[in-house]
């Protein structure tokens, strides 16, 4: 039953406002729709991108960053822990960028402020009740009343940063705990439709707990119906599971805003730009020479961008390399569509495969392969002589250069087939990288090596090209025949090969993968749907298309004559040897 989410979850107007009564605080009505069901980006939308530059600070002022960089690090690690506070503090389920973390005499100060407006309140409220004696008290309406928020007291932040500095952490903390809040709201859905719930109600009543965050709340009304205790214990639950792994603060990359860090054209040949940046000794700023980007001297020159005075501080986490990112406002370059759609499907060998025939990446696996047999033979050698992975450049450097080759043969394919096809919408399996159903050794692979990367392309193109993105569920697109709609386990006799029992359709596994997952636009199936109801409703269509037509499979063997036989070799982008 799609209802459960459709209707409850999709819609950001489906509740009336009017009749939905929470106490003791009403909450704003969250606009985000679900990440996994991508639309069109709005064109008028502000799209930033940063590049990255080398500096040519000396020692003594590299000194100086890496302190100030820890010092952030640190800031931004108790900035987190307090707004964690006030977000299970306030019961409110979000979390507030204005929260008052200055020192202690300025809250001292602000506290002063607070008594004084209170007292000045109470003092007019006092003679308007002594004028007014005989007037008697308003009827409470059916409506429930704005409480006041409830007031939660935060230690101030202690750090030998400035008052800026506190601000633009919090700024930065603030906006990537919402991003994880957000991606919290789709795994609690996830959870919910994926649990053994069979009251609509119930789900109901989570989903909208969920949509409006408001998990702590101790009473909620829906319709002037009050939510029972055990669903609301249930949300706080499920809350907790999907919410465990928390994001670290720790190794936060700064993002600097006019306050603290200025940019400025340095007017000389021997360098492109000029930092003048705030540090751990706020009294004397530094100076940063920043060098010559050719890429981005040349793509802003033709005025095709808009440099935002921000700028991000990137710090390798093990070589300790200092670059620094200039960030800009650039606009997207929507493609011109020739298709309407593309199936694309990740596979083992062939990392990538369309619906049209394509095979991309097939030698990567064993690139992959042999350089997972070098860094687990070395990470033995390690863990048998005690050494600390971390601080092991050979295997740390090998590592990134596997991920920065993987990610750029990624991009290097993706590109291409949008250059070749420029679709209108790409459709992927929603593979979730962390707990994926693939082969073992490619699980290794891809937490090893980052493949990973394919679902931040995926969104790169669709901000960038005007692409749009959809999700399907990946279950059974490599047992369902995409000619007759056939699902058997022996239908793929080999890794590569597929040939169904039924029609007889033969086709290589991934490309057949890659159609089935275009196939599942028309279909009523969500990325929620449990492997049994995928299975049924897949049989039910194929005896349903059966008993309509009983010559459904010469029908069909001649409808997709020129679809049966296609190889891995039609319009395949050898991209490992390109």
């Amino acid at each position: 039953m799609r209802c459960g989410v459709d209707r409850y979850v999709n819609k950001s107007k489906a509740t009336n406002s009017k009749r939905v009564g929470v106490i003791p605080s009403k909450n704003k009505v969250s606009k985000k729709k679900i990440i996994r069901e991508s639309e069109l980006p709005d064109k008028d939308k502000k799209l930033f991108k940063t590049v990255n530059h080398s500096h040519g600070a000396n020692d003594g002022k590299l000194e100086v960053i890496h302190q100030t960089i820890d010092a952030y690090q640190e800031t931004a690690v108790d900035i987190a822990n307090r707004q964690w506070r006030f977000f299970f503090q306030s019961r409110s389920g979000r979390f507030d960028k204005n929260l008052v973390i200055g020192t202690p005499k300025k809250q001292t100060h602000q506290n002063k402020k607070t008594q004084l407006a209170e007292l000045i309140a109470s003092v007019i409220y006092f003679k308007s009740d002594t004028n007014e004696p005989n007037t008697p008290q308003q009827i409470t309406s059916s409506k429930q009343q704005k409480q006041p928020k409830p007031v939660v007291k935060v230690a101030p932040v202690t750090s030998e940063l400035s008052e800026r500095f506190k601000q633009t952490i919090q700024y930065q903390v603030v906006g990537q705990l919402d991003s994880y809040l957000s991606n919290l709201e789709t795994r609690f859905i996830q959870m919910v439709n994926k649990s053994t719930i069979k009251n609509d109600m119930t789900r109901m009543q989570l989903f909208y707990i969920n949509k409006y965050h408001l998990w702590f709340q101790k009473e909620i009304l829906i319709q002037k119906v009050l939510i029972s205790r055990e669903v609301l214990k249930l949300a706080r639950h499920i809350f907790h599971r999907v919410s465990q792994n928390k994001p670290r603060m720790n190794n936060i990359n700064p993002v600097l805003n006019q306050k603290v860090a200025q940019l400025e054209k340095s007017g000389v040949d021997s360098f492109g730009w000029w930092i003048h940046l705030s540090n751990i000794n706020d009294k004397h700023p530094i100076d940063i020479p920043i060098n010559f980007n050719k890429y981005f001297d040349k793509y802003y020159s033709t005025g095709k961008g808009v440099i935002k005075h921000s700028i991000q501080v990137n710090r390798d986490k093990t070589t300790r390399e200092i670059r620094f990112g200039i960030i800009s406002e650039v606009e997207p370059q929507f493609i011109e569509y020739r298709m309407e759609e593309l199936g694309i499907d990740i596979g083992v060998k062939s990392i990538i495969a369309t619906s049209l025939g394509d095979t991309c990446g097939d030698k990567l696996y064993t690139y992959l392969k042999k350089y997972d047999k070098i860094t687990t033979k070395l990470l033995s050698n390690l863990q048998s002589n005690q050494i600390d992975i971390a601080t092991n450049n050979r295997y740390n450097n090998l590592n990134r250069k596997v991920r920065s080759f993987m990610k750029n043969e990624i991009n290097r394919i993706l590109n291409r087939l949008v250059e070749k096809y420029a679709p209108q919408t790409i459709c992927i399996e929603n593979l979730d990288f962390q707990k994926q159903n693939m082969d073992k050794k490619m699980n290794r692979l891809i937490g090893k090596f980052g493949l990973g990367h394919i679902t931040k392309k995926m969104e790169q193109l669709r901000t960038d090209k005007g692409i749009k993105i959809e999700y399907q569920n990946p279950v059974y697109t490599s047992q369902e025949c995409s000619c007759c709609g056939y699902v058997d386990r022996k239908n793929r006799k080999t890794r590569d090969l597929f040939k169904c029992l039924y029609c007889g359709t033969k086709l290589h596994a991934d490309v057949n993968a890659s159609r089935a997952t275009e196939g599942r636009r028309s279909s009523p199936i969500t990325i929620y749907w449990k492997k049994e109801k995928v299975l049924e409703w897949l049989n039910e269509r194929f005896e349903l298309s059966r008993s309509v037509h009983p010559e459904h499979q010469q029908r069909k063997l001649k409808v997709d004559s020129t679809r049966r036989y296609s190889s891995a070799t039609d319009g395949v982008l050898v991209t490992s040897e390109s």
